[in-house]
C-alpha cells in the first residue's frame, strides 16, 4: 500500500459540525439530551455525534480507508459557506448556493446511522425470510454441507432459533454498502431537493433545536398507515437550520422558494417531527431548554417492525394484512403484492451467513 500523506481520519461526524454550530453558543458547546430526558450535559460541536471509524472502509490489505470521510469534507466546506453567510440573508438563494445547500441536505440525511442500520435490519430479515421458507431439513443440509459433519438435533434447533427469533441473525454492518448507496442515490436525491420549492421559516418568539437525523420526513395525509414514507413519497423535508430557521423542502411544488413567518403550528411541526426522527439525542443552544409539555421519545435502534414470522406458518389473507379502514385502492394493491411469486426460497440459503454474528454456541452443541 503506498504510504499516505495525510493521516487517517477517525473522528467521524454523523452531523455536520457547521450544521450543530447554529445550535451553539459562541463558545461552540451546546446542550445535549439523552433520550427520554433524564440526563442532559454540555458538548462541543466538535465531539457531538462523534462515532470512530464510522465511514471507514477495509481495504483488501486489511487496512481502513477513510475516502468516504474525505468526500463528505468536499462536500461540506461549501455548505458551511451558505450557513455561516446567512441563508435568510441570501434569500431567495442564488441556484449555486440553492444547489450546494442541497447536496449537503441529501448527504445529511443520507449518512446518519438510521440508513445503515435499516440496510442492515433488511438484510437481517431477508436472510430470516430464506431460512423461514427453506425450513428446517435445508438449512441442516446447508449446514453439514459445509463443516463435513452430521450436526445434533440439538444444534440443529440452537441455529433455528437464533435466525429466525426477533428480527433474524445478527449482521456486521456494513460501512462499504452504505458508501455505495450514497454514491448511487446522491445525485438523484440532491436533483429532487434541488428542483423543489422551498420555504424558509423565520421563528422570533420560539426557538427550535435539533437532532442526531436532523433530516426529516413528510408523510402524505392520505397515505394508508401499512406504507412507510419514502424518499419519493414524502410530502416534504424537514430541517431545523438554526435556533430561529426551520426549512421546508417540498418536493411536488416547483415554484419560486418563499419565506415566511413562524407560527406556533409550523414550531409544532417542526419540533413533532425533530422528536420523532431522533435516535438518540436532541441539541439545543445552552441557554434554551425542552419545552416541559413535549413528550421526549425513548432511545430507537429498531428502524423496521419485526417480521411476522406467523405468516410462515399459516396463510393469512389481505383483509387481516391491511387494517379495515383502508381504501379500496390500497388493498388492490396489497393483493398484487401478496399474489406475485416469492424471489426468495430455500434454494437461496447459504451456510455460513455472509456478516453473520453469531451467538456463543453451548460447547454441548
Amino acid at each position: 500500500m503506498a504510504h499516505r500523506k495525510d493521516p487517517l481520519r477517525r473522528r467521524h461526524h454523523t452531523v455536520s459540525k457547521f450544521y450543530l454550530a447554529g445550535f451553539a453558543n459562541e463558545s461552540r458547546q451546546l446542550s445535549q439530551v439523552h433520550l427520554p430526558g433524564h440526563h442532559t450535559h454540555l458538548n462541543s460541536v466538535v465531539n457531538a455525534t462523534v462515532d470512530t471509524d464510522f465511514y471507514s472502509v477495509r481495504a483488501e490489505d486489511g487496512s481502513l480507508d477513510d475516502t468516504m470521510e474525505r468526500a463528505f469534507g468536499e462536500l461540506e466546506g461549501p455548505a458551511a459557506g451558505v450557513l455561516q453567510r446567512g441563508v435568510d440573508s441570501l434569500w431567495p438563494l442564488p441556484s449555486e448556493e440553492k444547489a450546494t445547500l442541497a447536496s449537503w441536505i441529501a448527504l445529511q440525511y443520507m449518512r446518519g446511522p438510521a440508513l445503515r442500520r435499516t440496510q442492515n435490519q433488511l438484510m437481517a430479515q431477508m436472510h430470516q425470510m430464506i431460512v423461514l421458507m427453506a425450513g428446517r431439513p435445508a438449512l441442516r443440509q446447508a449446514i453439514e454441507a459445509h463443516e463435513g459433519r452430521a450436526i445434533s438435533d440439538a444444534r440443529l434447533e440452537w441455529e433455528w432459533n437464533d435466525l429466525t427469533q426477533g428480527g433474524g441473525p445478527t449482521l456486521e454492518p456494513d460501512a462499504f454498502f452504505h458508501a455505495r448507496t450514497i454514491g448511487e442515490t446522491l445525485p438523484w436525491l440532491t436533483d429532487l431537493v434541488f428542483q423543489s420549492q422551498w420555504m424558509l421559516v423565520t421563528f422570533q418568539r420560539r426557538n427550535l433545536f435539533t437532532c442526531d437525523h436532523p433530516v426529516s420526513l413528510v408523510a402524505p395525509s392520505d397515505l394508508p398507515s401499512f406504507l412507510g414514507v419514502g424518499l419519493a413519497t414524502a410530502e416534504a423535508y424537514l430541517l431545523p437550520l438554526s435556533r430561529k430557521l426551520g426549512l421546508v423542502v417540498m418536493p411536488h411544488e416547483h415554484g419560486a422558494d418563499v419565506q415566511v413567518g413562524g407560527t406556533t403550528n409550523l414550531w409544532r411541526v417542526f419540533v413533532d417531527h425533530t422528536l420523532e426522527n431522533a435516535r438518540g439525542y436532541l441539541f439545543h443552544h445552552p441557554e434554551d431548554s425542552i419545552p416541559p409539555e413535549l413528550i421526549l421519545p425513548q432511545p430507537r435502534s429498531l428502524e423496521l417492525a419485526q417480521l411476522d414470522t406467523s405468516i410462515f406458518e399459516r396463510r393469512i389473507s389481505v383483509e387481516e394484512i391491511v387494517d379495515t379502514s383502508a381504501d379500496r385502492a390500497a388493498r388492490k394493491r396489497m393483493r398484487d403484492l401478496t399474489s406475485t411469486e416469492p424471489t426468495l426460497s430455500g434454494a437461496d440459503l447459504v451456510w455460513p451467513i455472509p456478516g453473520r454474528i453469531a451467538l456463543e454456541r453451548p460447547d454441548s452443541l
